[in-house]
């Protein structure tokens, strides 16, 4: 695998922005699978979020196939925070999980019908929200609300060592996405419909 190096990576107030190197003068990421480029940033406190989060970007697909997009996931020795998922090759969704305890047993996952093959080459704007405390996992496509799941009996998110990655989890050696990312942001609180709409409207906000 080939590991991308991170142009920038600016933590503001409770989130992290995730992307960016230059290319096609955008601020987007490209990444291609057959080469297994990923995007990784090292654990720390900021991205072991163990309760209230959201995570939310841009993203646009060249290629139907199942993909991790943001991951904080390695399954050797049980180390499974959270997973964003791209299922395209039998059952065309979206997918989330959040894992208590890292060893994959006790797991909350949520998922949307998601036409991968009629959404290629199109940018869409994907966002999960996990709250804690309301212990439902909701996902949108766009600003639109597409599904909400009760989390049951999971009461946090793993606070495990791996290191966070774009396109890949595993350390690199994940389902590599085929495509762009732009503006992946990962917040350690459960955000608004309203505020997740206002960010993919108006972008990243300015750094402090």
């Amino acid at each position: 695998s080939y590991k991308l190096p991170m142009k920038k990576a600016i933590l503001v107030a409770a989130f992290l922005i995730l992307p960016v190197s230059v290319y096609a003068n955008t601020w987007s990421t490209q990444l291609v699978s057959n080469l297994s480029q990923y995007l990784g940033v090292a654990d720390s406190a900021s991205t072991s979020i163990t309760g209230d989060m959201t995570l939310m970007g841009w993203y646009r697909s060249t290629t139907a196939k199942d993909s991790d997009i943001v991951s904080k996931w390695t399954a050797t020795g049980n180390q499974r925070s959270y997973l964003l998922t791209q299922a395209c090759l039998s059952v065309n969704q979206i997918q989330f999980a959040v894992d208590q305890d890292g060893t994959g047993i006790t797991q909350e996952t949520n998922n949307f019908s998601y036409p991968c093959s009629a959404l290629l080459s199109k940018w869409e704007h994907i966002a999960v929200v996990y709250s804690n405390s309301a212990h439902t996992i909701d996902l949108y496509l766009n600003g639109v609300l597409q599904s909400r799941n009760n989390t049951g009996s999971v009461t946090g998110v793993f606070n495990g060592t791996s290191e966070l990655e774009l396109s890949s989890r595993n350390g690199g050696t994940g389902d590599y996405f085929d495509g762009q990312m732009d503006e992946v942001m990962v917040w350690a609180q459960a955000l608004t419909q309203s505020q997740i709409v206002q960010y993919m409207n108006c972008g990243v906000p300015s750094p402090n």
